[in-house]
């Protein structure tokens, strides 16, 4: 039997199931020969840097070591590619880039500057950027990011653009979000849906905007039905004329989607008395009570993962929203924070960051060594990446004994090299999975020896940019790989970096 790349099983209610790999899909056995380009991008985001002394592996090349805060990848070392002291350079252009977050955020991943910053006719070129500031940090970048256009070359026949998700550690009832990093155009940034039942009945579920499919789907809710009772029949057919592996794989599959429907109803549930608002038109999304990063990680992690497990699209989205006092669900974090915020002088994660004294006993955060509450709150957003990957290897794909790791990248940034100064030099990256010929178990420094952000290194996340395209093998419509990236004509922006054998 030969199904198409990509099917969902339907219910009575207008519900949908998303179908993992299973070998009925494709007759082709022959993918894990030799080396084969990822079938996905998955973005993860943060704001805020990190402490370089504790986030940089301890010598380049191979044979180093993962100090405190990048310590929970070491599982994965032998996909793992760490990339240290490299500048975004296209924000030295512009002196708006200069100072504050937005900008940066938006030329991380973009590698070009907001729109306000170009004159004449506004093409991404260089001989049209402005030298000095121009106006707002907000306008958005000039240029999609990269995981979008890497995305566009390759989605194919599947369903989804993207699987784009959000985590604040600040709201406690909150929907789509903007996306500060990730864009889909020029001043067009990405919705991230920060709500899980949604996120869940979105990729899942099926959620249709019809009203009466609507309607049937509210009332099998209520009467406690799965998404997996709404297909069981289909569910069923299906089943009948694969082989043995493949029912394996669909079983274990269904058992994976229910997990997460069960975690996310019991989340929902799980809200403490007081006004969390009332639900609307919308329900049954009740309203999420105040959740802990931590708490929605648990929740976003598994269905993102699933959601590349099933080939949904080829872009995923991880990206953390709140950079002034999140909530972490880290105790030693937790416990500054709020000492922090109820100081006669308030001060938060924010000031943290950026080693202010404290309110409490005027230590600054940043001294040496720093303080264990301040790593333990950039450690938190490495065990959250470890955990995606975790996630990723523990789903088989394919009729190789692969993982849907090893057919995806994953790519982890943030706006900021070290967090206590607004620059943006010396930004490190973590980027795992599939490296299709990218060196893995790997440690390349952009050569920054001195502490001080303000200094320059040799090479810049422009380069980062088009290492990922490199990996990707995307090419242009003539049949010619893509070399170059973000800001045309920006000398310091072409090639990749050093890092393929």
């Amino acid at each position: 039997m030969k199904l198409a790349r990509r099917r969902f099983l339907t219910g009575a209610a207008g519900a949908a199931l998303a179908l993992p790999w299973l070998e009925a899909f494709t007759n082709n056995k022959a993918h894990a020969q030799g080396m084969t380009p990822p079938r996905r991008i998955i973005v993860v985001a943060y704001p805020m840097g990190f402490i370089r002394t504790h986030w940089q592996p301890t010598v380049d090349g191979v044979g180093f070591t993962l100090p405190f805060i990048t310590a929970p990848l070491e599982p994965f070392r032998n996909q793992l590619l760490m990339v240290s002291n490299v500048d975004n350079a296209v924000c030295n252009l512009n002196s708006q880039h200069a100072f504050g977050h937005p900008a940066k955020k938006e030329s991380v991943l973009t590698g070009t500057l907001m729109r306000a910053a170009f004159s004449g006719d506004q093409s991404n070129t260089l001989a049209n950027v402005i030298a000095d500031a121009a106006g707002s940090e907000m306008g958005g970048p000039n240029g999609p990011s990269i995981e979008h256009f890497i995305g566009a070359a390759i989605r194919g026949a599947r369903p989804f653009a993207s699987v784009d998700l959000g985590v604040s550690g600040e709201n406690y009832d909150i929907n789509v979000m903007r996306s500060d990093f990730c864009f889909e155009a020029a001043t067009t940034p990405v919705g991230l849906q920060c709500n899980p039942a949604r996120a869940f009945d979105q990729f899942f579920a099926g959620v249709t905007t019809d009203a009466a499919q609507l309607a049937l789907q509210r009332r099998a809710r209520q009467r406690k039905k799965s998404v997996l009772d709404l297909v069981r029949s289909s569910y069923q057919d299906l089943k009948v004329g694969l082989n043995g592996q493949d029912q394996r794989r669909l079983d274990e599959h269904a058992q994976r989607v229910r997990q997460i429907e069960i975690d996310v109803q019991n989340a929902a549930c799980a809200r403490p008395a007081g006004n969390y608002g009332t639900p609307g038109p919308n329900a049954p999304y009740t309203p999420f009570r105040m959740m802990s990063m931590r708490e929605r990680c648990q929740l976003m992690i598994p269905l993102l993962a699933n959601a590349m497990g099933c080939d949904l699209a080829p872009v995923g989205r991880l990206e953390f929203l709140d950079q002034q006092s999140p909530f972490f669900g880290v105790p030693s974090v937790d416990t500054a924070r709020a000492a922090w915020s109820s100081a006669p002088t308030p001060s938060d994660w924010h000031g943290m960051v950026h080693g202010d004294p404290s309110p409490v006993d005027g230590i600054p955060t940043r001294g040496t060594p720093p303080a264990q509450y301040l790593l333990d709150g950039y450690r938190f957003f490495y065990d959250q990446l470890a955990a995606l990957l975790g996630a990723l290897r523990a789903i088989p794909e394919g009729n190789d004994g692969r993982t849907a790791l090893d057919n995806t990248l994953v790519v982890m940034c943030s706006d900021y090299g070290n967090g206590n100064g607004h620059s943006s030099n010396k930004l490190g990256f973590t980027i795992a999975g599939n490296l299709n010929g990218a060196r893995s178990n790997f440690h390349f420094n952009g050569k920054g020896t001195n502490e001080d952000f303000y200094t320059r290194t040799a090479y810049n996340s422009s380069q980062v940019l088009n290492t990922l395209l490199r990996i990707f093998d995307v090419r242009d419509g003539g049949g010619a790989p893509v070399t170059s990236f973000g800001l045309q004509n920006f000398t310091a922006g072409q090639g990749t970096l050093p890092v393929f054998s």
